[in-house]
């Protein structure tokens, strides 16, 4: 093989094998939320952050460069509504960058949804599909059972069955009363 090719490759491969606080160790740690607000790019004095909340949104722009314009330490600040980015430069000496996030969130009013527990995909769905469900139960037997009520009522069923058919093995009648149990106490 060409030396200067297997000379790329190690540096390539040393450069993806290399951690994330060494690709980053001049780059201050930031907070990040999912989909509310993210740093694309920061370096002392210079941020930019990107929020979906600002696309087609002019009074989020207009409150946030009302807000930042008292604000001493801000030197500029640039707004894109149709991608929804936010430019801010600043003095480092006179305001922190996590302020300025903090600024941000507080002003859109997205500090509840920042704070918020973080939820996968998968995990959403799936609470959307047994919601769906447990109203689909609910409606079919007219507000007499939902989900949950209906996966206690069986499982109550296979318990008591589960005890009088095989009296001696128990811990699969006595596992199913204790499910029951925790469902009944489990908040919904």
């Amino acid at each position: 093989m060409n030396n200067k090719l297997i000379a790329a490759l190690i540096l390539v491969s040393s450069f993806l094998l290399s951690s994330d606080e060494e690709k980053d160790q001049y780059k201050p740690k930031l907070p990040n939320f999912k989909d509310i607000l993210e740093v694309k790019h920061s370096i002392p004095g210079r941020i930019r952050i990107q929020c979906k909340v600002l696309k087609d949104n002019p009074h989020g722009k207009q409150a946030l460069l009302n807000t930042f314009s008292q604000i001493p330490g801000i030197t500029e600040i640039s707004i894109n509504p149709y991608i929804g980015t936010i430019l801010i430069k600043y003095e480092e000496e006179t305001i922190q960058p996590m302020l300025i996030i903090g600024i941000i969130l507080k002003v859109l009013g997205l500090e509840d949804e920042a704070n918020s527990e973080n939820k996968s995909l998968v995990t959403k769905e799936s609470i959307d599909i047994l919601d769906s469900l447990s109203h689909t139960i609910y409606e079919k037997t007219n507000g007499i059972l939902d989900l949950k009520s209906s996966v206690m009522l069986l499982l109550g069923t296979y318990a008591v069955y589960d005890i009088k058919t095989r009296p001696g093995v128990r811990p699969a009648g006595i596992t199913c009363l204790w499910w029951l149990y925790g469902l009944i106490n489990r908040p919904n």
